[in-house]
């Protein structure tokens, strides 16, 4: 466990290297915005000409996207969260800090400075494959039913920021990749968590949840309700 006052560091690191969450070969920082040119250019074509852009051509964008990330290995990405601003947002980033740094958590969690705040914090907790589907819904469920935190925001790959991929964007995409919902539904088959059992040594109760199939959805697998290609407009985001 982290001593008492290191919790209060805008930063924190898993630092539990044999928990599911933890990574020491991540991404090296920097973006490279032309690899991603292609699939953004062909919607933006359309947007422009005042079409409307179909479901599949969203599909077949999105996947484009996380198929580049993967090579890239630019795949981290958050979950984030608004606390409110004073002693309540004291307790909930020990809670996170301690919950990271032990293990229980992602790769990592950060939370923007909250002195003088009037509005809410962010606080983001890291995930660092965001095609992890496994490990994506492990930390949620860590958030919600461990911790006690209510999660309303959309997961969302750090690439997505970099490409500027926010609300009202010029492709007309969900600025977010998977809903609550949606990684609350993911199910898992007994062989697979036949597999993963007592990998790590995360103490969360969720710890056990193994990975799921990470492949891309191909496009005849996606139903027109998919909710990483269909933006309603409701979906939070503050720019991060």
């Amino acid at each position: 466990l982290l001593p008492l006052d290191e919790w209060k560091k805008l930063w924190v690191d898993n630092v539990a290297r044999s928990s599911l969450g933890f990574c020491n070969d991540g991404d090296d920082g920097k973006f490279e915005y032309e690899p991603f040119r292609p699939a953004l250019e062909k919607i933006f074509k359309m947007t422009e000409a005042g079409k409307r852009i179909p479901t599949q051509a969203k599909i077949e964008c999105v996947d484009s996207l996380l198929s580049t990330a993967k090579n890239l290995r630019c795949t981290v990405g958050k979950r984030m969260l608004f606390l409110p601003p004073g002693a309540s947002t004291d307790g909930a980033w020990e809670k996170i800090t301690r919950a990271t740094a032990d293990g229980r958590l992602g790769c990592s969690a950060k939370i923007a400075p909250c002195e003088g705040q009037v509005a809410n914090v962010v606080c983001c907790v890291y995930v660092q494959d965001c095609t992890n589907k496994s490990e994506v819904q492990r930390v949620l469920q860590t958030l919600q039913n461990d911790l006690g935190f209510r999660i309303k925001c959309g997961f969302k790959p750090d690439f997505y920021t970099h490409l500027g991929k926010y609300q009202n964007n010029k492709w007309r995409l969900k600025p977010t990749l998977y809903s609550v919902a949606e990684t609350l539904s993911w199910t898992t088959t007994s062989d697979e968590k036949k597999r993963n059992f007592g990998k790590g040594e995360a103490t969360s109760s969720t710890s056990t949840v193994s990975r799921i199939d990470t492949a891309m959805v191909s496009s005849n697998e996606t139903t027109k309700s998919d909710s990483r290609y269909l933006w309603d407009g409701t979906s939070f985001d503050a720019g991060h």
